[in-house]
């Protein structure tokens, strides 16, 4: 009940702006402009969504264009959002699924291999991160992203990247990317940008762990004779 009286208030600020003003307003959230597009659509009821996919792109929304509504109406967790597993922020959750096109959910449900591989992953603020690998292959498990980026919408084998806490032996998701197989090389290094940024050494020894996960198959022969042109001397070689 409480889910749904929130998801009603927070529907009703955002509606107070007409179309034009919304719009204009979602520049603050610095979306690509296609991404951007969905959103608003995703506002003004224009996407067949789940309640919990639409009240959690409402509460990433709000935290981030109107702070004082989402903590007087913001849900810290629900249904979806834990479990034995896993467990997420549910702005979070909204965000990820907008900005990568991939919802915490949708990472742990259609994956046949969650968590194939896990590597620790540096971070100045949190030394406890990880991350995780998963497959997601439509033609096994006949899934269908709600709002796939433009890039992987029509591809059957995908992997998605994690980047999550183990807590109380629980991964808590930060972020999730999917890794078409035309675009491992972008993702890892969209994805690791601001990893060991002045230790180049340690950048190539985590993403040479990354790679162990990758199958073999000529996309990842050509990955991995374009890692010296990302990471320069030392990249991981077969």
């Amino acid at each position: 009940m409480e889910e749904y009286k929130a998801l009603r208030q927070l529907a009703e600020v955002i509606s107070k702006l007409n179309q034009d003003e919304l719009f204009k307003c979602l520049n603050d959230l610095k979306l690509p402009s296609d991404r951007k597009i969905i959103l608003f659509n995703v506002l003004t009821n224009q996407h067949n969504l789940t309640f919990h996919e639409v009240l959690d792109i409402h509460l990433y929304v709000a935290k981030e264009l109107f702070l004082s509504e989402f903590e007087l109406h913001g849900i810290k967790e629900h249904l979806y959002s834990k479990s034995d597993l896993y467990e997420y922020d549910p702005a979070k959750n909204g965000q990820n699924l907008i900005k990568h096109g991939i919802s915490f959910d949708e990472v742990v449900s259609y994956s046949n291999k969650f968590g194939t591989l896990s590597v620790a992953c540096p971070d100045e603020n949190d030394k406890e991160r990880l991350i995780l690998f998963s497959d997601i292959s439509a033609s096994r498990s006949g899934c269908k992203l709600s709002l796939p980026i433009e890039k992987v919408a029509n591809e059957e084998e995908m992997y998605v990247m994690s980047v999550c806490q183990l807590k109380s032996l629980k991964f808590r998701f930060i972020s999730s990317r999917v890794m078409s197989r035309k675009r491992y090389i972008k993702t890892l290094n969209n994805a690791l940008k601001n990893i060991y940024l002045n230790e180049p050494e340690k950048k190539n020894a985590l993403v040479e762990r990354c790679f162990l996960w990758f199958p073999r198959s000529s996309v990842v022969t050509s990955l991995d004779r374009s890692c010296g042109q990302l990471y320069g001397a030392g990249a991981p070689t077969r």
